[in-house]
């Protein structure tokens, strides 16, 4: 995963970056951007450790193989950004509260108004993050890799955060007394994140609950075993991801007469269509029934 490696060393470089221009340069929002970009770096360590865990092929203990692990390292991904957000929100929230209830504290001092040297590192991360996703997404979606994919979201996430972190450092910049939207700023910075990690979070929850291919996915799946030759009815369509990976599980009724020979040759036909043409399916298991005997 050549991808990953060079994301982390990218996501080192931008976090001392964003945290040494975010201190000197006397913006929360930037700093607080430092520490979204660390945490890309523990998701970029979980995904090369994980990755030597869930490319094993299947075993006796593991007949579905190992990929369940691409989504407890995905999900661990969620993780770590909803605490990320949290906390970066829950400081920016503190800050604003003392600057409220205290005055003359140092968030209203000259000393603690933001500098260019801030936004300047909040618009080369933005660039460089973008593409840095562009790029992980562009692998992820090659190798079918979900958690390739989360990651290339999180990097844009780092992006967009830029964003309003470089504005509120440019608007503070400008007119001093308007230091106020650096913790605005950090605050939507932390809501981002958190909008980002329930994207990734939740549908490797979903998965571990087996809630299965979407409806129009088992449509195309019934629709792909009607079309071959011999097959009477379909029922008893079931699904379930182990990473990336859709395994299905169907009844396919024949007519009662067939030898056993032909019913298998259909069985395998249907296990070929499905595999070959169906929504990103991994393995297929066929159970023959013959046609009487509907719905037993």
């Amino acid at each position: 995963l050549r991808v990953t490696w060079m994301s982390l060393l990218i996501n080192l470089i931008l976090s001392g970056l964003k945290f040494t221009a975010g201190i000197i340069g006397h913006s929360q929002a930037v700093a607080a951007d430092a520490a979204h970009s660390l945490s890309d770096t523990t998701t970029d360590l979980a995904i090369l450790l994980g990755a030597r865990f869930w490319s094993q092929p299947p075993d006796s203990k593991h007949p579905y193989g190992h990929r369940r692990i691409e989504t407890l390292v995905t999900l661990f991904i969620g993780i770590i950004l909803t605490a990320a957000g949290i906390s970066l929100a829950w400081n920016a929230i503190s800050t604003i509260h003392t600057s409220l209830s205290s005055p003359q504290s140092t968030v209203h001092s000259p000393e603690a108004t933001p500098s260019w040297l801030a936004f300047w590192a909040a618009i080369i991360s933005m660039i460089t993050k973008e593409a840095l996703c562009r790029y992980t997404l562009r692998v992820g979606k090659s190798i079918k890799s979900i958690s390739l994919e989360a990651n290339a979201y999180h990097h844009r996430s780092d992006a967009l955060s830029s964003i309003p972190a470089a504005l509120a450092v440019a608007i503070a910049a400008i007119k001093p007394e308007w230091q106020m939207a650096d913790p605005i700023a950090a605050i939507l910075i932390g809501v981002m994140i958190l909008h980002v990690a329930f994207k990734i979070t939740w549908p490797q929850v979903s998965e571990i609950l087996e809630s299965g291919a979407s409806e129009q996915a088992r449509d195309e799946i019934s629709t792909l075993a009607r079309t071959v030759e011999g097959v009477r009815d379909i029922h008893k369509v079931r699904t379930r991801y182990v990473g990336a990976q859709l395994h299905i599980d169907l009844h396919v009724q024949v007519d009662k007469t067939m030898f056993i020979e032909n019913a298998h040759n259909i069985s395998m036909e249907v296990t070929h269509r499905i595999k070959n043409d169906g929504p990103g399916v991994h393995d297929v298991i066929v159970h023959i029934e013959p046609f009487e005997d509907a719905h037993s």
